[in-house]
């Protein structure tokens, strides 16, 4: 017979405790689980910055790197940086439509929680500034981590697909290489998929037919609340309206973006105009997709340098253009 306070299995030990002492272990295998996944990101991303930065280093010149950053036009560097501002500014407030379908925040805790996160990606490798953005925007308003996550993804989504349109523009002014114009359509292929999938998951899971919380296997009911809490994320893609604004936000800020090269190729006196310009700022921008050691060290230089190499302007010349705005971006 068992004894007083013990299990119905027989032991001695109370089933609350035994409950937390489960969950607690579950939780720390899970953190020790995500330290793995973060330290591997790590590691993958320096290993590839170090690739492509000895790639890069390799056809340079330091002396005439020294030269093309010491003749650099400074008066055109002063709009370039009021634009770098004002970009920021744009992607608050599309931040604000975007997350204000789910919850509603103020400007100046998301433009902190946006000016952080894009500071610790320019600091951090892996791109894991973004937690950082995460983060600040809980602080300050009742949202899950995952429903935050979830309106990132859906401009992320919307980011990649404006970049694949100025992409397809930059084709029909410049011949771009055969594997070139493949990427593009098989990136383009799949941000449309990602997006009817967001658009697929918000409807499923979120309105007043969404389901509840799944009964059964822990994994299976945790599983099914980090979707809907992701879904909620997603509420803008319920509504045309917010998503035509959201989009329109997102051209006029890549608009800004490519405006701003141009007139760092100017600084630099580098020959080319605003399409050259449109190439580039859709290179580096998948460029930057891929994790790598802070500010995307090697990643956007070897991309600056091989785009630009296309318009024959000299590798010490691109990558001077590169660390200089890259600079720029960080302590602006």
């Amino acid at each position: 017979m068992p004894s007083i306070g013990a299990s119905p299995t027989g032991s001695s030990i109370p089933e609350s405790w035994s409950r937390k002492h489960v969950s607690r272990k579950a939780t720390l295998e899970m953190g020790r689980q995500a330290t793995t996944r973060n330290v591997l990101k790590i590691t993958i991303s320096m290993l590839i910055s170090v690739g492509l930065l000895a790639l890069g280093v390799s056809r340079i010149d330091f002396a005439k790197l020294l030269v093309a950053i010491k003749s650099v036009v400074l008066p055109w560097l002063a709009p370039y940086l009021m634009l770098r501002v004002g970009l920021m500014v744009v992607k608050v407030f599309r931040w604000r439509l975007v997350l204000g379908a789910s919850i509603e925040s103020k400007p100046q805790h998301l433009a902190r929680a946006l000016f952080i996160g894009d500071f610790g990606n320019r600091v951090l490798p892996a791109k894991l500034g973004g937690l950082f953005r995460v983060q600040v925007c809980r602080n300050h308003n009742s949202a899950s981590f995952v429903q935050v996550v979830g309106t990132i993804a859906l401009e992320r989504t919307i980011d990649g697909l404006v970049v694949l349109s100025f992409f397809a523009l930059a084709t029909t002014i410049i011949p771009f290489p055969p594997w070139a114009n493949r990427l593009a359509i098989v990136g383009a292929t799949v941000g449309g998929v990602v997006l009817l999938s967001l658009i697929i998951i918000v409807k499923r899971y979120v309105g007043p037919n969404a389901p509840g919380a799944p009964r059964g296997n822990r994994i299976v009911h945790r599983s099914g609340r980090l979707i809907r809490r992701f879904s909620i994320g997603l509420r803008a893609a319920r509504s045309p309206n917010i998503l035509a604004k959201a989009t329109g936000l997102t051209m006029f800020a890549w608009g800004m973006e490519v405006v701003a090269v141009t007139l760092a190729l100017k600084a630099f006196n580098i020959p080319l105009g605003i399409s050259a310009a449109l190439v580039l700022v859709a290179f580096n921008a998948v460029g930057g997709a891929i994790p790598s050691a802070p500010s995307a060290l090697g990643t956007h230089q070897f991309v600056t340098m091989t785009i630009l190499g296309w318009f024959g302007i000299a590798p010490e010349v691109a990558v001077g253009l590169s660390i200089t705005t890259v600079f720029l971006m960080v302590v602006a």
